[in-house]
């Protein structure tokens, strides 16, 4: 983002490079000095930046926790000073191997060698770089484990940047090679485009750049969230809340504790079916413990059916998950909270298990562990028969009050579930947490499916990015005004429209912004696709994991915003430069 500041900058400079040049200053020396300008920006830059970032975490810390020591990880603190420093000083090496190739007799007049009139082979390293990078995680993304380019995404992620950034040279030779039938503003907008590269170059590096990696994390970031909401629509009927108490006495729980909590969400989301949930909780501390034994199965057929159905990767997020029951007790209320089609039978012994399912029985075991020969002892054994009725991913284990009755496990309470007859909204989630945080202790409130953001974020966020695009042009327009005058006053010579400089601008700004989140939101995505994950099926048939590949769909708020609104914005902010309100003002050149 700051590369278009150095850019400039150093072109003011042209006329002291050249006196360094007629003092026998090598191409060397004038690259070092420019590289010393970002280093030194980078180093005072990033000290106040540390500075004010930390002391204003010092007093937030202190108003909200007044009192509570502020332990401050100065190595994660210097770490990213360090990153900062080097990531100013990589800014400089466009000017600097700008202002290395000037010649003395033109910089002493004040020009610099930025026209990029003529291709040149070395434009092509960015293109051709995307083109490689892209064939290569293309591959790796078809072949190579999910996890394994989760690991290792940081390093095509950065060559990503750095080759998109490489490439805004040829993007700026072949917009100076179009526009031969567009109005005159247009034209001369195009032809700057090329023959003033050191502002429009680096401004596309740094919009490309931008722009590409926003899109990317928020396209990933959507399709993620759009997945969890699927496979938690495919076990839940609707959204629900989960109240957990606070742990009271020999580790039991009170269902009385959390009426307080319960009638302030209904008062918040309005009337809603209330369920209570019954288990085992993992916090009971006897002197045994209970689980399902699944036995040798998965080891003596790991290729079957039921071992993959078992080990598949796909988890929902819904109230009975989060529940802190280890084993929870089958009732009809807790089973309208799930998509189940048929009626079910309670009233036997058995283990509710997952409609695919293929086992038809499973032992409940009672063991007590000594940790002194760190062996396990088994107390007491039961044989449960399965009902597959419970939607395919749901994870919780649901046993019906007689078969937890058989082994004599323990039941407490563990839990309510409210179901709220409308949609609870992200003001609604965001004034129960805050209520919860304020007025209890211990009480855990989880609204599910989770949603940490409202649904006008997506068009926040592509204003924000839409609005530092054209900062990042104003920067650009504003560093560069003396240079853009000297040519305007050219054309005063030869007798232009008084209104043509500020047209010729604004075309200018909007193209720059135009080009930039075009390209940069057609690879955002395209990166968005490569990193994203594919859906996993095992050879038996069964889906092990579903990918978010599917999910990738653009937002058309994204789109319209940075595609449409942000190039508008940037043609009405371009035009306020080098405006004429009266007559024609010649300037000497």
């Amino acid at each position: 983002v700051i590369s278009p500041v150095f850019t400039i900058a150093t072109t003011r400079m042209s006329r002291i490079f050249a006196l360094m040049s007629s003092q026998g200053a090598t191409p060397g020396h004038i690259r070092l000095a420019v590289l010393a300008y970002g280093l030194v920006a980078g180093i005072l830059g990033a000290s106040v930046g540390a500075a004010l970032g930390v002391g204003a975490a010092t007093v937030s810390w202190m108003l909200t926790y007044p009192g509570w020591p502020l332990t401050v990880p100065w190595g994660y603190v210097a770490l990213l000073w360090l990153l900062a420093v080097i990531a100013s000083t990589a800014s400089a090496l466009l000017p600097a191997w700008v202002a290395a190739r000037a010649s003395i007799s033109a910089g002493v007049q004040g020009a610099a060698p930025d026209r990029l009139l003529r291709w040149r082979p070395w434009m092509a390293v960015g293109p051709v770089g995307l083109m490689l990078l892209a064939v290569v995680t293309g591959v790796m993304w078809l072949t190579v484990d999910h996890g394994v380019i989760s690991y290792y995404g940081p390093l095509p992620a950065l060559a990503f940047v750095v080759l998109l950034a490489a490439s805004a040279p040829a993007l700026v030779w072949a917009m100076g090679r179009m526009g031969r039938s567009v109005p005159l503003a247009w034209r001369l907008a195009l032809r700057d485009a090329g023959r003033q590269s050191l502002r429009s170059v680096p401004a596309l590096a740094a919009i490309m750049a931008v722009v590409a990696m926003s899109v990317a994390f928020h396209a990933g970031s959507q399709a993620a969230r759009e997945r969890s909401y699927d496979l938690y629509e495919s076990v839940y009927e609707s959204q629900s809340i989960l109240i957990t108490p606070e742990r009271q006495g020999e580790y039991s729980a009170r269902e009385r504790d959390v009426e307080d909590v319960v009638s302030h969400i209904l008062s918040v989301t309005g009337p809603a079916e209330r369920t209570t949930l019954r288990g085992v909780r993992p916090d009971w501390h006897g002197e045994s413990f209970y689980e399902i034994n699944y036995g040798g199965f998965c080891r003596t057929q790991p290729a079957s059916e039921q071992c993959a159905l078992w080990e598949r990767h796909d988890r929902v997020s819904g109230p009975l998950e989060w529940a802190s029951g280890s084993f929870l007790e089958a009732s009809p209320e807790m089973l309208d909270l799930l998509r189940i089609d048929a009626p079910v039978d309670l009233t036997a012994p058995a283990i509710l298990v997952p409609r695919d399912t293929v086992v038809e029985e499973l032992s409940l075991q009672d063991k007590v562990y000594h940790p002194d020969s760190d062996t396990y002892e088994l107390l007491d054994e039961v044989t449960l028969p399965v009902l597959p009725v419970l939607p395919e991913l749901m994870s919780a284990t649901i046993i019906t009050p007689a078969g937890l009755a058989e082994i004599g496990a323990p039941v407490n309470y563990v839990g309510t579930v409210l179901t709220p007859a409308e949609e609870v909204t992200f003001d609604m989630r965001r004034d129960i947490a805050a209520w919860v945080q304020e007025e209890t202790v211990g009480t855990t409130v989880n609204i599910l499916p989770l949603n940490n953001r409202p649904e006008w974020w997506p068009a926040a966020f592509a204003g924000i990015l839409g609005l530092g695009v054209v900062v990042v042009i104003t920067l650009v327009l504003a560093l560069s005004w003396q240079g853009a005058r000297r040519q305007f006053a050219l054309l005063d010579a030869v007798g232009s429209t008084p209104s043509l400089p500020s047209r010729v601008s604004g075309a200018f700004a909007a193209l720059l912004a135009l080009a930039g989140s075009l390209t940069g939101v057609v690879f955002g995505y395209l990166a968005a696709w490569l990193m994203s994950s594919r859906t996993l099926v095992h050879p038996t048939g069964v889906v092990m994991e579903t990918g978010t590949v599917g999910y990738l769909v653009p937002d058309w708020r994204l789109l319209l915003i940075l595609l449409v609104a942000t190039p508008v914005l940037a043609w009405a902010v371009g035009s306020l430069f080098h405006r004429r309100p009266g007559e024609l003002e010649y300037r000497e050149t």
